[in-house]
């Protein structure tokens, strides 16, 4: 499991040679000697935008590398166990094929109902 300190993600404002900078803080894997363990990076900018837009593909990286913390947002935690205890009863199902199942009826009725309000493209 990763420590607590090393989940924690922000960006600093600093000044750097006088002008206005951001220091992007974020965890990453390092396997050094066979061993996993997590290091802190920082990654500095001279733009806040461009500095969110790094920090936000931080996050993605990592949540789709398959580490996220459930148990910090108490109502995604509930929402997993419950979708684990509905999964639980089906044979050979994952949360991957469930989400896809899901958008693709969410989708279908979306153009179900375009097609009875006589619309091309769905509006909601």
């Amino acid at each position: 499991m990763l420590p607590q300190e090393m989940r924690r993600y922000s960006i600093i404002a600093l000044k750097n040679k006088g002008r206005d900078a951001w220091m992007v803080n974020y965890a990453v894997k390092d396997i050094a000697g066979g061993r996993l363990r997590w290091k802190r990076k920082q990654n500095m900018f001279w733009n806040l935008e461009k500095a969110q837009a790094f920090l936000q593909e931080q996050k993605r990286e990592q949540a789709n590398n398959g580490w996220t913390f459930l148990a910090g947002d108490r109502l995604l935690h509930c929402d997993v166990l419950r979708g684990l205890k509905i999964l639980s009863t089906v044979p050979n199902a994952s949360f991957e094929v469930a989400a896809w199942l899901l958008k693709m009826l969410s989708w279908g009725e979306r153009i179900a109902r375009c097609q009875v309000r006589g619309t091309d493209e769905p509006t909601d």
